[in-house]
Order: structure tokens, then sequence, then C-alpha cells
């Protein structure tokens, strides 16, 4: 079933649709005309549901919430209070009490398994990566430069990512929080000093950010958020003491003495088009061909550095994480 039938739940919609080992049942929002728009492009046969309590109802197995932030919680709470597995959309929660609580509810069903929708952890250029850094083969993490840039803010006039009460952090709390857990689920590491400026550029939330720090173990860290570039871009660099570890547009390159060298990799499994993603990923996990990479207590260290973000732009001062 699918709550929430804007951009995030026709994406996911779709990929159940693709996947023989799933059927969407019914389709919940808010907007009645948009649910049935979507139900009638993805799996005619399903229901529109006029109410989240109706939808409840039903006789599903597993329930994808891609509602606003600020619905995460009632809705997920619920849905596990029920007994469904659930697909969440990131982030978790607005609060940080409410990820808590979320996170409390899967150790109190240890039954339902809960997927968070951070998809990198899923692609297998980030989890070629993060063996490479955990592996040590290329010695010590130096240093770590991260450049994110994406043409986000055309897109979130008159919608609920512009409400700062219903999207913490704008641009660094939405899209940005994909990268900042890929950030630390690839170095195994996180900030624990951290120096930012953020900018609305003309909008209601932040737009753009620049931070300076230092990961765990005192690793100079780099980042960059541009939420209103005019294209994508994504760039990272883990400078270790044998090579570099380039992250490129989902791309792969290791680069030694001066020469760079492109990683052979599955095209089909990394990047927006993957065959490898939440959906499947949650499938995968149903089906007991898997484990869970990205469970609900991921979003708690993503939160914490994001507000610690926007804190130490508030305040104009570095933070200290821990």
């Amino acid at each position: 079933m699918i709550v929430g039938c804007g951009r995030m739940g026709e994406a996911h919609a779709q990929l159940l649709q693709e996947d023989k080992r799933a059927h969407v049942i019914g389709f919940f929002d808010e907007s009645e005309a948009a649910a049935v728009r979507l139900r009638d492009q993805c799996s005619s046969d399903a229901a529109v549901f006029g109410s989240f309590d109706e939808a409840l109802a039903s006789d599903s197995d597993a329930v994808v919430i891609a509602t606003p932030t600020g619905c995460h919680h009632d809705q997920i709470a619920a849905v596990l209070s029920g007994g469904r597995h659930v697909l969440a959309e990131k982030p978790l929660a607005q609060r940080r009490e409410e990820i808590i609580d979320l996170i409390r509810m899967t150790e109190v069903h240890p039954q339902q398994h809960c997927v968070l929708g951070y998809q990198r952890r899923f692609w297998k250029n980030h989890r070629f990566l993060r063996d490479e850094v955990e592996s040590g083969k290329w010695g010590k993490v130096r240093s770590v430069t991260f450049v994110n840039n994406e043409h986000w803010e055309a897109g979130i006039g008159r919608t609920w990512r512009d409400d700062p009460s219903m999207n913490f952090g704008g641009f660094l709390g939405d899209a940005g929080s994909h990268k900042i857990d890929a950030l630390m689920y690839i170095t195994g590491r996180q900030p624990d000093r951290l120096f930012a400026m953020t900018q609305n550029s003309g909008s209601r939330v932040e737009i753009t950010a620049s931070v300076t720090g230092t990961l765990e173990g005192g690793i100079p860290l780099t980042l960059a958020f541009t939420g209103n570039a005019h294209s994508y871009y994504e760039e990272l660099l883990i400078h270790c003491d044998d090579a570099d570890l380039i992250l490129r547009d989902d791309r792969v390159f290791i680069a030694r003495k001066n020469v760079v060298e492109s990683v052979a990799l599955p095209i089909d499994q990394s990047g927006p088009l993957s065959t490898a993603n939440p959906v499947s990923g949650l499938l995968d996990i149903l089906c007991g061909v898997a484990t869970n990479p990205s469970p609900f207590s991921c979003a708690l260290p993503v939160f914490d550095v994001t507000a610690a973000m926007l804190k130490s732009a508030s305040d104009g001062l570095p933070l200290r994480l821990r």
C-alpha cells in the first residue's frame, strides 16, 4: 500500500509494479485526485482509500510512507501498531524525540521490518567504497571532501518542502540528508566538530550550506551543499595514505601516483535507476535473502549532524558534537 502519492510515492509505486514479488493493493493521499492518478498509472485494480484510517483497515502486508516529513511519526507508528512492515521516506521524522520514539517502536516490534529510504546504502558503488575504506588496504583516511549540487530549489515553490515547519533544514535536511548519511555510511565515522554557514537564497528554507570540520579521529572534513545549482553534480573524495577513493556522479575511481583509474561496477546497481534500491531491498528482506542495510536507527545520527550544522550557522560559531 502506498501512503503519499507525490513524486516519491510514484517512484516507489513504479518499482513495486515492476517487481513480480509485490502487488500494490491501494493508494491514499490527502489529495484524492493524486491517489486516483497514481492508481490509474500504476495499478488499475488497486483501491483508492478515502482516509488514512480506511487505508490502515485494508489487508496489506507492508506500507510505503511517502508523505511530508511532518506526517511521518504518527503514520509510521500507526502502521507498526497495526502489525505491518514499513518503508519510510527520509527524513524519518521532523523532531529528534519522534525519531527516537520510532526507533524504540522497531525494538518493540522486532518481527516487523522497517526500512528507511536511504537508497545509497543499497547501491553497489557506495557499498564498494565502504568496503575499501573498512579494509584499510589504502591506509588511513587523511581527509574527506564532499560536493553536492542539485537543481532543487526550482521545484519546491508552494510545496511543503519550502515550509520550515515541515522541512527541517531545507535542502540540507531533505535531499542533503542522503549525502550526510552516505558520508557516515562509507567512512564509518561521524563528524565531531563543525562550522557551518547557510543561506536561504530567497526561499523560506535553507538552500545552500558550506561546512568545515573534522570526522572522528581528527580527519579534516569539507562539505558543500548547493540546492540552487543549474545541474546535478556529486563528488566525494576520500583521501587515504596510499590512494584517493573518488565517487563522481555515481562512478567510482581510484587515484594513485597521479593516475586516476575507473572501477568497473555493474551499471544497473547504482544511481537513481538502480535495481538495488529500498523497494527491492525491503522485498529481499521479506523473502529472507538479505538483511536490512538501512534501519530506522541510521536516522538519528543524520538528524543530529544536520541540527548541529544549522545551530552552528545560526550562532556563527563552531560546534563540538561529542
